[in-house]
């Protein structure tokens, strides 16, 4: 306990410390409406669905510079408010979205980063066209490849680092995770808080207009969880991703593996 006090006072003192600093809060609403028809040989074919939709979500960040070294940090967390959710599943979405802490060294262009939701990552895909419609259908073997890649590391608490590499608009980043079943417990865990579940790891790299190509984007990604207790396999996750926009059109593919 005394270390635990010990490392929470020297954070509030470095954030409290900041030369500039700067909280914002923004947030977004999204209402949907839906209207399913059924046909043919389908059970209550003359049926008709009508469905309505929501999801809302609050951000809060603070951000600034530090007096060391003209470092920088950013700090904050998501709600975020799903429908269609039970009260217990209602804890869990939300409150693991994009919570994190980031210690920014402008002039490297590198940044460490702890949290949950947050660091690049494979889920987080260039061609949101084509994995927008897939999570907006949910489910099935698509989804699972191409939206929760393999390991799905950047679901539970982790220490990542992302690096720029100059001028190829490229930025690779490494996110470690040493429990992959662990969404962030409790400040003062005991040991019953304990899973047993192994560590998890990804690496990737992906960017915008690389190598002064206006509207090239490129992916990479690569994840790893060895098994956990009860599990027959380690997860494993693999992809690449291209695509190309001129002006309004867009083209591009992906090749995504998960065991």
């Amino acid at each position: 306990m005394k270390k635990t006090l010990l490392v929470t006072s020297a954070l509030v003192g470095l954030v409290a410390s900041s030369a500039v600093a700067q909280t914002t809060v923004s947030g977004s609403l999204e209402i949907i409406s839906r209207n399913t028809a059924y046909s043919g040989s389908v059970a209550n074919s003359m049926k008709s669905d009508t469905f309505l939709g929501r999801e809302s979500q609050i951000n809060i960040q603070n951000k600034g510079k530090l007096n060391i070294g003209g470092l920088e940090y950013a700090a904050g967390f998501s709600l975020e408010f799903d429908g269609g959710k039970t009260v217990a599943e209602s804890v869990g979405t939300t409150s693991n979205e994009n919570l994190y802490i980031d210690f920014i060294n402008p002039s490297s262009a590198t940044t460490l980063t702890v949290g949950i939701d947050h660091i690049q990552n494979s889920k987080n895909t260039g061609l949101k066209t084509v994995t927008d419609f897939i999570d907006d259908v949910g489910g099935g073997v698509l989804s699972s490849n191409l939206i929760d890649l393999g390991a799905k590391t950047k679901e539970y608490m982790g220490v990542g680092i992302t690096q720029g590499l100059g001028a190829s608009n490229l930025t690779a980043s490494y996110l470690y995770v040493p429990n992959a079943t662990n969404m962030g417990g409790a400040d003062t865990a005991s040991a019953s808080e304990d899973s047993g579940s192994n560590s998890a790891y990804e690496y990737g790299v992906k960017g915008d207009n690389v190598f002064g190509v206006k509207g090239l984007a490129l992916e990479y990604w690569n994840n790893h969880r060895n098994k956990n207790a009860g599990d027959s396999y380690d997860s494993k996750g693999r992809k690449y991703a291209v695509n190309y926009t001129y002006g309004d059109f867009t083209v591009g593919a992906i090749d995504a593996k998960s065991e």
